[in-house]
């Protein structure tokens, strides 16, 4: 069954180490090659890294989770992920919404992120949250694949 975020209701916060589990689940389900238990700790330990997460407030547990880091006059997304029973029903959308807010409000003017080439679903979502591609990084990945730049800016002047 597939459960919809407005049903559900889902709570954006901060990540936590107790949070782990689910996160590293979410990462073995969503991705190719998802990250290690170690490589999440990493990058939650990393001074301008931000770990957040998706939580379902009537389960209790969490469904998405996204990662960025904080540079001079913008933001950097770094990783996003919805659990699969939980994907195309505003938990992303929830994501993307409370990173933007968190943000703008802090004075970063853009949020920027890479999207693989053969990620098809990672282009129509972003760019149903309003990102732009500027940019096409040719023969970005190691398999040869080419990354392409997404922006989302601030019209606040």
């Amino acid at each position: 069954m597939i459960r919809t975020a407005q049903k559900t209701g889902v709570k954006v916060r901060w990540m936590s180490g107790r949070d782990m589990r689910a996160v590293t689940e979410i990462e073995r389900l969503c991705f190719k090659k998802p990250w290690s238990t170690s490589r999440v700790t990493r990058a939650m330990r990393h001074r301008h890294t931000i770990p957040m997460v998706a939580e379902s407030e009537r389960l209790g547990i969490v469904v998405g989770y996204l990662m960025f880091t904080l540079r001079w006059r913008h933001v950097e997304l770094k990783r996003i992920a919805v659990h699969p029973e939980y994907q195309r029903c505003g938990v992303g959308m929830s994501m993307i919404a409370s990173l933007v807010g968190k943000s703008f409000r802090r004075g970063r003017s853009r949020i920027v992120l890479r999207v693989r080439d053969d990620n098809l679903a990672a282009h129509l979502f972003f760019r149903s949250c309003g990102f732009l591609c500027t940019e096409v990084l040719h023969d970005w990945y190691g398999d040869g694949l080419d990354a392409y730049w997404f922006e989302l800016r601030s019209f606040k002047k």
